[in-house]
């Protein structure tokens, strides 16, 4: 077992934890493209991407985003921004 795995959750288990969060936030989420996942020191991660959310009929709106996932795999925070 890696040190990292020992201390707090997985990288795909943050990864789908933040995927979770924000398609509960956004209910229209077209697409979500993860660019990285980075460890904290305390075994938490911070997943950083961008989401695409279907507003009205046609249009579309992207949003970059990170999300602090903590060692016990609660949602400490989600950061958006505009791209």
């Amino acid at each position: 077992m890696k040190e990292h795995e020992a201390k707090g959750i997985r990288e795909k288990d943050a990864e789908a934890l933040a995927d979770k969060a924000l398609r509960e936030r956004h209910k229209n989420v077209m697409g979500l493209s993860i660019h990285s996942i980075m460890e904290e020191g305390d075994g938490g991660w911070i997943v950083d991407g961008e989401v695409e959310i279907l507003r009205g009929i046609f249009g579309t709106e992207r949003k970059e985003f990170k999300v602090h996932v903590g060692p016990q795999g609660k949602i400490a925070g989600i950061e958006e921004l505009p791209p």
